[in-house]
């Protein structure tokens, strides 16, 4: 009030701030866009989450390769791969598998052969293979003996060429669930 007795503000723009005072009003600690934004960010990791959860990734078994050049007949001169995989997959392993090969700088998919279902120990798969010492200390493990063409080779070169080579082997074996791979959320779903 001023001196006179009358008012300085008018009545309606008292009442309104009155009123707004009575509201509760939160702080815009976001701006609407940046607010949207993030919400679309957690929609998107949730929606990752749940595509995680029915992904499959492949169970892969690995092991050494050793390139033979047979001298028994139907196979004379061709290049037959002894492939030693771990012995817990034996029972994984068939006969309409295929196996990938990296031939030095090449990966080749070979079909398998036989699946020999005896288990060997690491002296007999490195008596049995004729492996050079430092490629018999690649078998460390039980495995299984996996035969496989190799040919027709990529490089052109004969059987003969890649006799006692070694390589590395790999055969889908099975899946898993992709989610089992997250620490602390795949034990949870039993791996």
């Amino acid at each position: 009030m001023n001196e006179n007795g009358q008012a300085i503000f008018r009545a309606e723009a008292v009442r309104r701030h009155a009123e707004s005072r009575d509201r509760t009003v939160l702080p815009r600690f976001v701006s609407p866009p940046t607010f949207v934004a993030l919400w679309l960010t957690v929609a998107l990791v949730a929606a990752a989450g749940v595509a995680a959860g029915f992904a499959r990734a492949p169970i892969y078994a690995a092991g050494p390769v050793v390139v033979a050049e047979q001298q028994a007949p139907p196979f004379v001169g061709k290049a037959l791969g002894m492939a030693f995989l771990p012995a817990p997959y034996r029972d994984k392993l068939r006969l309409d598998q295929t196996v990938f090969v990296d031939l030095a700088d090449v990966r080749v998919a070979r079909p398998v052969m036989a699946v020999e279902r005896e288990v060997l120990s690491p002296a007999a798969a490195r008596g049995r293979s004729g492996l050079s010492p430092a490629a018999a200390n690649a078998i460390t493990e039980p495995v299984v003996v996996v035969l496989l063409a190799l040919e027709p080779l990529p490089s052109g070169l004969s059987a003969s060429a890649y006799a006692g080579s070694v390589f590395d082997a790999r055969v889908q074996v099975g899946s898993r669930r992709l989610l089992s791979l997250v620490p602390l959320i795949g034990p949870r779903l039993g791996g």
